[in-house]
């Protein structure tokens, strides 16, 4: 089976549409929702993803809240016990919400992990910018 090219995916084919956010979300959330199934192709997200996809959005929206708390958090406060409790406890749950993201973006295709395999992956970061500039892969024998 032939691959199909990201402009080909890009496409929307006729009688495909983008799944519009459920009733239970906030506006915020909705929009987030939009951001994420405009990335992929119309028919990616299907109706039984969906409830993955929700959870996805609001761990993203959970940790955008969390982020935001360690922001503001003066450094200062770690001088105290319960200051540094605090802080530990924002970290927990910044950690907590991360490897939801990353499970759940795993499981729907989302991630660069689920994009290349290992092959792939060392090509795309070497080709990226910043990577082995030519000379150097002379130099290494690439």
């Amino acid at each position: 089976m032939a691959r199909k090219s990201a402009a080909s995916l890009a496409v929307v084919t006729p009688g495909t549409r983008r799944p519009e956010p459920p009733a239970g979300l906030q506006p915020a959330e909705a929009e987030k929702w939009r951001e994420i199934v405009s990335t992929k192709p119309g028919d990616w997200f299907t109706k039984d993803t969906h409830p993955l996809l929700m959870a996805y959005v609001r761990a993203v929206m959970a940790s955008e809240v969390i982020a935001q708390q360690i922001a503001v958090f003066d450094p200062e406060w770690m001088a105290d016990r319960d200051g540094l409790a605090r802080f530990d406890r924002l970290m927990a749950m910044q950690e907590r919400q991360g490897k939801l993201m990353a499970m759940l973006a795993t499981k729907m295709r989302l991630s660069q992990q689920s994009k290349y395999g290992a092959r792939g992956a060392e090509t795309a970061a070497r080709n990226a910018a910043g990577g082995t500039r030519p000379w150097e892969r002379v130099a290494n024998g690439e």
